[in-house]
């Protein structure tokens, strides 16, 4: 629980493992990511509104049980990658990407995304199986857009997406 105003020029908050919020409100402005998580990020409940970062969430892996997230990001919204070894060039670019067991996995909540690159990128698989995911993500031109993903399952829930036509 708590209310938190955060406004710093690198993360908001940085983990080298895991982040997990449980309740709270969390008010977040600029810096690089907004909340960053090396291995894993849940959030269970809580509001979390991001009102200018580079990138929003990032995490290898990331969970969404509850809650209510805001985030308005330059580049990606919500971005599971890691160090991982780089497997794949990205079509249209030949930039390195990673398509490998990132994750995000959302249970519950309502998340609104708008980003100048992705909204929710993800160089893994994403799955929805409750809650609302609002994005709206890219800019006109490759490579980004609304959803940049390996494997995208859609259990249940609502997805609404807007974004580039060239991704």
């Amino acid at each position: 629980g708590g209310s938190f105003v955060l406004d710093t020029l690198d993360d908001s908050i940085h983990s080298n493992n895991i982040i997990q919020i449980n309740g709270g409100s969390f008010l977040i402005s600029y810096g690089d990511d907004g909340l960053h998580a090396d291995s894993n990020f849940e959030i269970n409940g809580g509001t979390v509104d991001i009102s200018t970062c580079y990138e929003g969430i990032e995490s290898a892996v990331i969970t969404i049980n509850n809650g209510a997230i805001h985030i308005v990001a330059l580049d990606d919204g919500i971005n599971a990658s890691s160090e991982m070894e780089v497997e794949a060039l990205e079509p249209g670019t030949g930039r390195p990407m990673n398509t490998g067991d990132n994750l995000i996995e959302i249970n519950g909540g309502y998340i609104y995304v708008d980003s100048g690159g992705d909204g929710v990128d993800v160089n893994g698989d994403v799955m929805v199986n409750e809650g609302i995911l609002l994005v709206n993500g890219g800019p006109s031109t490759v490579p980004d857009g609304a959803f940049d993903f390996v494997n995208f399952n859609i259990n249940g829930g609502f997805v609404g997406g807007v974004g580039s036509a060239a991704m």
